[in-house]
């Protein structure tokens, strides 16, 4: 549920206002039933649905808030020069590895020096 909220700007916003809405107005029915006299009485709250509802809404609310910030986080480490270039580093070993494992005979040794050296590795001089 949290993937498609974060998929666009306007689903996190709507989001937001919706959890951020609703906890406004359960807050003041809330308050309102637990204050019905003019007393507060919060031994009642635990006997109110709209206190229920709340503490829904607010865990709700806490949850997308985090997965926006671990969604915000990640984007934020591709603004890194070093690390955009370890991860396309990381990706493209990983599938030159595959494409060695089914089949050897398709990599040239040559290409792969070249390869490693566009991509920065050091395979150091044979001896």
């Amino acid at each position: 549920m949290s993937q498609f909220l974060l998929k666009s700007p306007a689903y996190r916003a709507a989001a937001n206002a919706v959890c951020s809405g609703g906890m406004t107005v359960l807050t003041g029915v809330t308050v309102n039933l637990l204050t019905a006299d003019g007393n507060f009485h919060p031994k009642t709250a635990l006997q109110t649905p709209s206190f229920w509802a709340l503490v829904v809404f607010v865990i709700a609310w806490a949850l997308l808030q985090r997965a926006q910030y671990v969604q915000d986080r990640e984007t934020m480490r591709f603004s890194d020069n070093e690390f955009c270039s370890a991860y396309v580093r990381q990706h493209h070993l990983t599938a030159l590895a595959t494409k060695l494992q089914k089949d050897p005979a398709s990599i040239n040794v040559k290409d792969m020096k070249a390869l490693c050296k566009g991509l920065g590795i050091d395979l150091g001089e044979a001896k």
